[in-house]
């Protein structure tokens, strides 16, 4: 089962002389103020005709999460005449969120061949793959994104939730800790890295982990407490299972509450485990 990657997306701005009005809607969109720049966008009576506010009015779409209406403004920008390659790597991201996975590749590809050494477009090409289940070739392009960027943490996340479903769990595991290592906000990553070592029966590293998330408050803690829940029952702490899982349930943790109802209250059955999904961030 594949999860939805839940991405930060950077997109390429035009690199060209622009007007005052189109300075001031990518100065709203690098600030993040998406709907203002739309706003500022439709004001502008040429608007409608300008291939450079129309895509900057898709990549806006893009980041409201309105990926229907991003496309819509990608493909009338390119048709008034917008020669920008940005416009074929964010058009693909877009197509790849909508699931057009074939025209995705297509436009991330014809990015790619002027752009060479563009670790986005690998990274990308490595994401329609992994949706279409071809980890290897995932993998592959993967390898190429972190060859040109060292840095590029969810290159490395992506990298390990193939690896994890090939039940590669060691390199998963490095793969993982070094986005984590890269980009601290990446909590998931530490998630995912705690969880394989359940599964490699590494309890006390798993522990540790966890904790570390428990006490920082990330956002992923009530998955953490689960899993701590888990780490404790597995190392038969019943007592320490159930406490692990009672603050699980009360932070809405779904399997944390099952199993502390299953093993905690009514005390009997079997315990519930989680599911492993690595994909989502």
């Amino acid at each position: 089962m594949r999860i939805a990657l839940i991405l930060t997306v950077f997109f390429l701005l035009p690199q060209y002389a622009v007007s005052q009005g189109e300075e001031e809607a990518m100065r709203l969109y690098a600030s993040g103020s998406y709907e203002s720049a739309i706003a500022l966008i439709g004001s502008n009576e040429t608007s409608e005709s300008d291939p450079a506010l129309l895509k900057l009015k898709a990549d806006c779409f893009q980041k409201t999460g309105e990926a229907e209406l991003a496309l819509e403004y990608y493909d009338r920008s390119r048709l008034l005449g917008y020669r920008g390659d940005d416009l074929f790597l964010n058009r693909g991201i877009c197509k790849t969120a909508l699931g057009y996975y074939d025209p995705a590749r297509q436009d991330i590809s014809q990015f790619l061949e002027k752009n060479p050494e563009d670790a986005r477009a690998y990274y990308w090409l490595g994401t329609v793959e992994y949706f279409q289940m071809d980890n290897k070739a995932s993998v592959r392009y993967l390898d190429e994104a972190i060859w040109y960027d060292s840095t590029y943490a969810a290159a490395y996340f992506l990298r390990a939730s193939n690896y994890a479903e090939q039940g590669k769990n060691l390199i998963a595991l490095e793969d993982f800790m070094q986005a984590y290592t890269l980009d601290s906000s990446l909590t998931r990553a530490k998630l995912h890295a705690a969880a394989l070592m359940l599964d490699m029966e590494r309890y006390r590293n798993a522990i540790e982990l966890l904790s570390e998330l428990k006490l920082e408050g990330a956002d992923v803690a009530p998955e953490a407490m689960y899993y701590l829940g888990e780490a404790r029952y597995r190392m038969h702490d019943q007592e320490g299972a159930c406490l692990e899982w009672s603050e699980g349930a009360s932070l809405g943790d779904i399997d944390a509450a099952e199993n502390y109802r299953r093993l905690c209250v009514v005390r009997s059955g079997k315990p519930k485990f989680k599911r492993r999904t690595f994909g989502q961030f």
